[in-house]
This record gives structure tokens, sequence and C-alpha cells, in this order.
């Protein structure tokens, strides 16, 4: 939900709030339902009325506006969380909650993997021996390519529309399906590269663990160390 709605659900349940404050407080106008005049009673249950219509009929329409559609702008997602709460807020694909739940856990188990990456490469190595393996600067890019990824499953989740691939299989167009398909299965692609990805962290963090402690590292294991830097570097 954009904050732009937000801010006018609030207004209207304020204004709602505030009217009847006035009206039934002792501080204001005071009505009493059972005790006052009878213009003071019809005017109360008046004011009543009105806002309980007032606050079902308005909240409805505000929360099926155009509006309360999930605005965002790709260019905009620059922390994780916020692809978080935009893959969160998609998840009305039937077909494609499965990719859109998946995407989120992968964004959540690279973070751990960062964490624990960042973690070893301090006790494992000195910082001399860090920038010469290039392990940051490939970790990063990685890294972004990963998110890459995630912006481009955003972009094409957010442009399916379930309704109308749900009448498309109804109806039986099988031209028309094949086109959704397509871009089911680019979404799809784009999960598994992610998932490929997150492998060559797995691998990356069980090869550091394998080394020894300290600055110094078998020769043998510190081989398969850097061929492993290199796997990643395919990726990019």
């Amino acid at each position: 939900m954009n904050r732009k709605l937000v801010v006018k659900l609030c207004l209207l349940n304020f204004g709602i709030a505030i009217v009847n404050i006035f009206a039934f407080s002792n501080a204001f106008m005071g009505i009493m339902l059972g005790e006052d005049t009878a213009i003071k009673r019809a005017f109360g249950y008046t004011i009543l009325l009105m806002s309980v219509i007032l606050f079902f009929y308005g909240n409805y329409r505000f929360l099926h506006s155009k509006e309360a559609q999930y605005e965002f702008s790709i260019q905009d997602l620059h922390k994780p969380e916020d692809m978080i709460e935009v893959l969160t807020e998609l998840l009305n694909k039937n077909i494609l909650n499965n990719e859109i739940n998946t995407t989120k856990n992968q964004i959540s188990r690279l973070l751990k993997k960062k964490e624990s990456l960042k973690n070893i490469i301090y006790i494992k190595f000195k910082e001399e021996d860090e920038d010469a393996y290039g392990l940051k600067d490939v970790i990063g890019k990685v890294e972004n390519l990963l998110f890459s990824n995630v912006k481009s499953i955003i972009n094409a989740i957010s442009v399916f529309d379930q309704q109308e691939f749900t009448q498309i299989n109804q109806k039986g167009n099988a031209e028309k399906h094949a086109v959704y398909m397509e871009q089911v299965n680019y979404i799809r692609e784009k999960v598994n590269d992610n998932e490929t990805i997150l492998l060559e962290f797995d691998k990356l963090l069980m090869q550091l663990s394998k080394l020894s402690d300290g600055t110094q590292a078998d020769s043998d294991d510190l081989a398969v160390f850097k061929d492993v830097v290199n796997n990643m570097k395919q990726l990019l």
C-alpha cells in the first residue's frame, strides 16, 4: 500500500473520530442520545449513522481504488528489505507465488551467507591477501548480479496478469497461453540463476572453512579455494 493512500485513510478515520468527539463529548456539544431533546437525539443518531456509512464506504473505496495497488520504481529498490517488501505485496499471483516466496528466501539466504563470509574472511586472511585474491570485489559483483535478477523477477511479476491468464486457460487459447508461459519460464529461469549463485556462495563458505586457521593456508586447500573464486567470476 503506498504512502499517499495511507495518509488518506488516516485523514478519513481521524476526521470521523473528531466529528464524533465534538458531537458527544461533554467538553463540546455533549449530545446524550437517551436524555436530550428530540432534535438533539435526531442530530446525534444522524451523526452516528453517517459516521458508520462513511467509515465503511470510505475505507472500502480507498482500499479498492487504483491507489491501493502497490506502487514502486525498480530504480528505487536499493535495499534488500525494500525488495522483500515489494515481493510480499505481489503475493497474489497464484501461479507465481512459489517463485515469489523462493525469491524472498534467496535474499535472506544471501544476507546470511554474506555475514558468514565477512566473519570468516577476516579470520582466515590478512587484508592484503583478501585484496590479492580479489575476493571482496567478486563477492560484491556476484551479490549485485543476484539482486539484478531479483529486480528482473519483480518487474516481470508486476506486469503478469493473473486474472487474464486464468481466463486464457479456461478458454483454451493456446497462442496466448504460450506467451504467458514464456513470461513464467523467464521468471523461473531467473530464480534458478539465483540458486546457482547461492550454490557458489555455499562452495566458497565451505572451502574457506577448510582452510587452516590463521593467515597461512594449506597449498592444496588454497588451490581449490582459488578455483571456487574463479568459478564465481565466471558467473559475471
